[in-house]
């Protein structure tokens, strides 16, 4: 890979890593401290701000704060109606309730946790 493609990467890589930033503890990021932690020039950190804002990744909530945008709720909704293996669990897991009268759990390894979702 040429050094081009490697910063693009890299650039890539640091712009998406914002997302994780927001947490349930922490659901709302000033613009500065989202470019601290990037460790990119202020001009670059707000054109990755503008950007993650423009797909609708981030929203503005007024005095250069941002928190996580409308986007992501669409694309959860979009996962939850075509992934093919939530659409074949969902099935199994209402019967196994409908059987036990216990409740089920969809679980599913993602990076280094279980994302877990009721049925």
């Amino acid at each position: 890979m040429d050094q081009e493609a490697k910063e693009k990467s890299n650039s890539l890589e640091k712009m998406l890593a914002l997302l994780d930033l927001f947490t349930e503890s922490n659901p709302v990021w000033l613009s500065e401290e989202l470019i601290d932690f990037m460790g990119v020039s202020r001009s670059t950190g707000y054109r990755y701000i503008k950007t993650l804002h423009h797909s609708g990744l981030l929203a503005a909530v007024g005095n250069g704060s941002y928190i996580l945008g409308p986007r992501i709720l669409e694309l959860d909704l979009q996962i939850r109606q075509s992934d093919p293996l939530y659409k074949l669990a969902g099935p199994v897991l209402h019967q196994l309730f409908e059987e036990t009268t216990w409740p089920a759990l969809f679980c599913v390894l993602y990076s280094h946790s279980v994302m877990c979702i009721p049925r």
